[in-house]
């Protein structure tokens, strides 16, 4: 094998073991904060950052299931 083919194939096998990683927390911990409000059930206005009304994707709510 030559050293290019050895550095590819461990490149694959990092890819390979980065993604099983990923899925095995995501499948161990399935819960996860809202990504637009960060879990505070909150969206800021843009204009007057005192307003805010409840978060329309999680609708108020903390947790929210891993996509």
């Amino acid at each position: 094998m030559t050293e290019a083919a050895q550095g590819a194939l461990i490149f694959v096998v990092l890819v390979i073991l980065f993604i099983a990683a990923v899925g095995l927390s995501a499948s161990r911990h399935p819960m996860s904060t809202c990504r637009r409000c960060s879990g505070t059930g909150r969206k800021r206005s843009w204009l007057l950052s005192s307003r805010w009304r409840p978060c329309p994707y999680c609708s108020g709510g903390v947790v929210n299931r891993r996509p």
